[in-house]
């Protein structure tokens, strides 16, 4: 199939409106393939998954998940240090005086 796609691109990649049709061909048969063969992957994922012991699964889910939870930890810090900043600057500099003129 793959063969078979390249080689009508090459041949017939030239004109914009065939490539456009190609291109709208093969998303349509992609989208049948994993339509039919969905429960097929799904069956395929839990097999591998399932094969896993829990400390496997755990450094896989881990492996996969590490840098986005490292910047999701890193912007948390950022957030929280900015939002402390500013309830203290409101505290120390709005809130106290404001205590000291009326109290």
């Amino acid at each position: 199939l793959v063969n078979i796609t390249l080689e009508l691109w090459s041949v017939y990649g030239q004109s914009q409106d065939l490539r456009n049709r190609i291109e709208s061909t093969l998303h349509d048969i992609a989208r049948y393939v994993l339509e039919q063969g969905y429960d097929l992957i799904e069956t395929i994922i839990r097999q591998v998954l399932g094969g896993l012991s829990t400390d496997k699964f755990i450094y896989f889910i881990e492996s996969k998940v590490e840098d986005d939870l490292s910047w999701i930890r890193i912007n948390g810090a950022i957030v929280g240090a900015v939002a402390g900043l500013v309830v203290w600057s409101f505290l120390e500099y709005v809130y106290t005086p404001l205590l000291a003129l009326l109290g």
